[in-house]
């Protein structure tokens, strides 16, 4: 679903600067374990993923934060992401996690979900 509505903004929006979508607590988990954040305790209360997205130059960029800090996502994209940003390839991230079965269509009579 984040990946839906971001790409819908990207595809229909020349405007946007930022890009936020609220994530409910079993995704913000999900998230966190697909990047192999082995923190036993868990996110803290309050806690916040955002997800960026950059236009730079041509390129989607895109950067995770985790309570403000720069999250690595070297687990899933290694050796794409800008130690000095943070900065990754959008359209790179989203295939990995395509290919490794985190994104999934949902089928509604008259309508596909992403």
């Amino acid at each position: 679903e984040v990946f839906r509505i971001i790409n819908h903004k990207l595809a229909t929006e020349t405007y946007h600067r930022i890009i936020a979508v609220p994530l409910s607590p079993e995704n913000f988990v999900s998230i966190l374990s697909i990047l192999d954040f082995s923190d036993e305790t868990g996110p803290l209360p309050k806690s916040h993923i955002i997800l960026e997205i950059w236009e730079v130059g041509k390129d989607i960029q895109a950067r995770l934060l985790y309570n403000g800090q720069v999250l690595p996502v070297d687990s899933i994209i290694p050796n794409q992401q800008d130690l000095l940003t943070g900065l990754f390839p959008y359209n790179n991230f989203q295939s990995i996690l395509k290919q490794k079965g985190y994104l999934s269509k949902c089928v509604i009579p008259g309508r596909t979900i992403w």
